[in-house]
């Protein structure tokens, strides 16, 4: 005989004894036959008003359903009849009945689960570790790329930022520069024009003299030689006209 069939019959042959054992100590499932040949009527009356919509919606709600009238006699019978010792004596042996038996399902279902779902239960449970240990070295592995694209997204920024920061103190830099330069140009031009001023001042200025000068030697020219034609001998002429040359260079 293999092993699984030796578990299998005892397990079946426990099984059996200890629910034998349990029918015979605490007798049926539901209300035992001494009781109901006892209070068969007026169980069945309680089954009747207990099972009825009226009773049930009094339940829910008793004070929109109140007990009035007929309904109001079958509520007072319920209570008397639950309150009697053998219908609580029923309903704790009922109870404990129900409640062991549960006990032995439950634990003929954790011995089954035992003996054949053991070593399965132990290989679903390891695959599920080993799931968990592969989804947590992802995980690890996703947030250490992450952390390293996060460095090096914070290192290109801070790099953006020098650029940035170096570009900026260029340009004033250069802006400076060509402030000073438009300013000196400016200077220099100014200068440039007032000499330019100057001299034009002084061209002009001397022009107006020659100008002036010629003008007067020809109008002396002019006035001088009529009056030599008309006064002066030819030798007078000479003499004068000598004269006046040299007076003219004198001036000069």
């Amino acid at each position: 005989m293999t092993p699984t069939k030796r578990f299998l019959l005892v397990f079946l042959a426990v099984y059996v004894v200890v629910a034998v054992t349990l029918i015979v100590l605490l007798g049926p499932p539901d209300y035992s036959s001494a009781y109901m040949d006892e209070f068969r009527d007026a169980h069945q009356r309680y089954l009747e008003i207990i099972k009825s919509d009226e009773y049930k919606l009094h339940q829910e709600r008793p004070h929109l359903h109140p007990a009035e009238g007929r309904f109001a006699d079958d509520m007072e019978f319920v209570h008397e009849y639950e309150s009697r010792e053998r219908f609580q004596d029923e309903q704790r042996r009922m109870f404990a009945y129900n409640l062991l038996f549960d006990l032995l399902n439950a634990g003929a279902v954790v011995a089954l689960a035992v003996r054949f779902g053991k070593q399965p239960l132990l290989d679903f449970l390891d695959d599920k570790i080993d799931d968990v240990r592969r989804r947590i070295r992802r995980s690890e592995e996703v947030r250490a790329r992450a952390a390293k694209a996060k460095a090096q997204a914070e290192a290109k920024l801070k790099g953006i930022e020098d650029d940035k920061r170096r570009i900026e103190h260029q340009t004033a830099e250069s802006l400076q520069q060509e402030k000073q330069a438009i300013a000196a140009l400016t200077a220099e031009n100014l200068d440039l024009i007032a000499v330019e001023t100057e001299e034009r001042k002084q061209r002009e200025a001397r022009q107006a003299a020659m100008q002036m000068k010629a003008e007067i030697v020809e109008r002396s020219v002019s006035l001088l030689a009529e009056r030599l034609r008309s006064e002066l001998t030819e030798s007078d002429q000479a003499v004068l006209l000598e004269q006046f040359v040299g007076r003219l260079e004198h001036v000069e």
